[in-house]
């Protein structure tokens, strides 16, 4: 591939049947959502980098497909993942259906060639889950450093050779002074007793020792032993500060989860709705994160005031108001809840309207702006709204995931059928909140809708709208992101919510009422 080539261009090359690679967008995390990253299918191991530029500096994680399930996505036509286990799943996606398919033609073969060639041979290659980390201050990879300290322990082993051969030269020049000096010793006790000259020997000794001291170069020597030692020092010291930063890594990312562990202990145990909370499956990725949410927002939505969750604080004819008062920052955020119940409409129609992007700037007045950034699914999409300017308020806007699914049976029993929609404030790389020119408003909003029929249904009568009742229950928790009076902001949220709920439940009424009955 062309490095050269536009960074959201999405290719794959054919290689020779052992390797395939190409850029896909890669599924990081919900700050910086899909990001294209460089992949490599290499004899069964699958790899990423940041870039086709990175290969040479080592992956950024990789794979083996030999037991893993390929699995191409029900609603996203270029979407497909790799999922090895529930902890660790690739969420990939190509530019079109045809990259798409092509990468899981590879994949399935590859897979059914090099598992068969790896379980033949009794050999195993595990990729691994976990993606490369910076292991120092100098941004020094798992696999950078374990090369370091081999070159380092390397190293003190030619050390250890150079200092046991500088012992040993060093050991023999003492020796030789030893021997010199005793001889000379021994020479002067015969000088004092024969007839020889004591000075002559004497001197002749002292040639000697002069002799042998050059012979040896011993400060050369010192020098060198000195020099060694210290590059034996200096090798185990970088090897320990390899060893320290390692460390310091494991340790914070341990306190990390131990911190993560901690704030879910809490919420779990801090929870009313603990025990209502529907059993989930556990997995990763943006489907289960939304889904997660999701559900629990519909929870907070079926509780009430017997929960110890909701406070009535007003009602309006058939209209309740709760609410659970909050301030973050000294902002007011509190959870509202309002429930409402309209005839004629069915929960499908109501969700479908409020979902809808198509529709909202028939019913939501306070809409400037409205982009659909990417639609995720057929039933979940994210949207960047510019609201309206309130003088003399910094304008606002929001940016959000927005999803719609039908409720499952078992929790909402009573009714016919029941659906919600849930729109949750996510981020997005391309439109930062810290742009200076909106203040980023924070949202989690809820409208979970039932429907109920009246006794005509039981006597084998088709439905119809004069025997239709949709109960409404819409939940929100609104951080408008700047300051303003607190209160001044609980006294619009009691005035325009249940004025807000009023128009758009006539709203679709009127859109519906002469169209057949959808559930």
């Amino acid at each position: 591939m062309d490095s050269s080539s536009d960074e959201e261009e999405v290719v794959a090359i054919e290689l020779p049947p052992s390797e395939f690679k190409g850029t896909l967008c890669k599924w990081t995390n919900y700050i910086h959502g899909w990001q294209n990253r460089y992949i490599v299918l290499d004899r069964g191991i699958l790899s990423y980098y940041k870039s086709e530029l990175d290969t040479e500096f080592g992956c950024r994680g990789s794979v083996s497909i030999q037991k893993a399930q390929i699995q191409p996505h029900k609603f996203d036509e270029c979407r497909f993942d790799v999922i090895i286990n529930p902890d660790c799943v690739w969420y990939l996606r190509a530019r079109n259906a045809e990259q798409k398919h092509q990468w899981l033609e590879v994949l399935d073969m590859q897979k059914v060639t090099y598992g068969e060639a790896s379980n033949g041979s009794g050999l195993k290659r595990h990729g691994s889950s976990v993606s490369i980390v910076s292991a120092s201050v100098n941004s020094v990879s798992h696999s950078q450093s374990t090369k370091i300290v081999k070159e380092k322990m390397d190293e003190m082993e030619t050390f250890r050779d150079l200092l046991v051969k500088q012992v040993d030269s060093l050991q023999k020049f003492f020796d030789t002074c030893k021997d010199t000096f005793s001889t000379e010793k021994d020479g002067d006790a015969i000088g004092i007793s024969g007839s020889e000259s004591p000075n002559s020997d004497h001197k002749m000794k002292e040639q000697l020792a002069v002799a042998a001291a050059q012979a040896f170069d011993f400060r050369g020597e010192a020098l060198t032993f000195k020099t060694t030692s210290a590059g034996v020092l200096i090798a185990l010291q970088h090897c320990l500060d390899i060893i320290s930063q390692r460390e310091d890594l494991w340790r914070k990312k341990l306190e990390k989860e131990v911190e993560k562990r901690k704030k879910i202990e809490e919420l779990y145990k801090g929870s009313e709705l603990t025990k209502q909370r529907p059993k989930l499956t556990i997995m990763s990725g943006p489907d289960y994160e939304i889904e997660r949410i999701t559900m629990e927002q519909l929870q907070y939505a079926q509780s009430g005031v017997e929960d110890g969750v909701w406070t009535l604080f007003a009602e309006d004819g058939e209209m309740r108001m709760y609410k659970r008062e909050e301030e973050i920052d000294g902002l007011a955020v509190d959870p509202l809840k309002a429930v409402h119940t309209v005839k004629g409409v069915t929960a499908r129609e109501m969700c479908q309207h409020f979902y809808n992007p198509d529709v909202r700037f028939e019913w939501e007045t306070t809409l400037e702006k409205m982009t659909v950034l990417e639609r995720l699914s057929d039933a979940a999409c994210v949207v960047l709204q510019v609201h309206k300017k309130v003088w003399p308020a910094t304008q606002r806007d929001a940016l959000f995931w927005s999803h719609l699914r039908k409720v499952p049976k078992d929790m909402c029993r009573d009714a016919h059928d029941a659906w919600i929609v849930c729109n949750n404030s996510t981020e997005h790389p391309n439109f930062p909140s810290n742009n200076g020119k909106f203040i980023r408003v924070g949202l989690t909003i809820c409208l979970m809708c039932q429907t109920y029929l009246d006794s005509s249904e039981e006597n084998g009568s088709p439905p119809t709208r004069d025997n239709l009742t949709c109960k409404i229950t819409y939940c929100a928790v609104v951080n408008p992101g700047g300051w303003a009076p607190t209160s001044v902001l609980r006294a619009v949220y009691k005035r325009e919510y249940p004025k807000f709920l009023k128009k758009f439940t006539q709203y679709v009424f009127e859109k519906c009422r002469d169209k057949p009955v959808c559930f």
